[in-house]
């Protein structure tokens, strides 16, 4: 966004009248397509990573069920294969509630950038190559804005993160399984 101060404090949003009414209907009409789709998505992940530990975690105890033998090395194998089937599915509940935080700020930031060129409609002043608006609302909405985009990004990176985590525990798991019944 260029700025050009005058004597009054007001900075120049270089955008006319009907782009900012474009925008707004855009941006909310966008924020509900994002946030159903990331919502479908979170859905999907955390069910798709419950599933694959939770379920390898049934499947080891039927197995173990079935195998058991008196061979303490191997059931110390199994237990801890079921540890780390455990731990993934916990991490997968953490990957959601990471999720709808990072989804939270988005929806938050999307909302401060609606509020702010609402805001620019009602109190700025159409000029020759823009609209005149006071500093102190436009930074106060660009600081929040960059705030919550910021925090939806740390947010959205541990959620990633977590994901791996869960994925690697999943692995460790089959791998010491593996060399637990051969």
């Amino acid at each position: 966004m260029g700025r050009c101060f005058d004597n009054n404090e007001k900075v120049v949003v270089p955008i006319n009248i009907e782009d900012i009414k474009f925008r707004i209907n855009t941006e909310e009409h966008g924020s509900e397509i994002e946030f159903r789709l990331l919502e479908m998505i979170l859905s999907k992940t955390f069910t798709l990573l419950f599933m694959l530990n939770g379920g390898a975690a049934v499947a080891l105890l039927a197995f173990l069920g079935n195998y058991i033998t008196y061979d303490a090395a191997s059931i110390r194998g199994m237990l801890w294969a079921l540890g780390f089937f455990a731990v993934g599915a916990a991490l997968s509940v953490a990957v959601a509630a990471l999720s709808y935080i990072s989804q939270s700020h988005y929806c938050r930031g999307t909302n401060e950038n609606i509020m702010y060129m609402d805001m620019t409609l009602q109190i700025g002043e159409p000029i020759d190559g823009g609209i005149l608006v006071p500093k102190d609302d436009t930074l106060k909405y660009e600081k929040e804005i960059t705030r919550r985009l910021t925090k939806g990004d740390r947010y959205r990176t541990k959620a990633i993160v977590v994901c791996v985590c869960a994925l690697i525990c999943f692995l460790i798991a089959v791998i010491i399984f593996s060399y637990t019944i051969y």
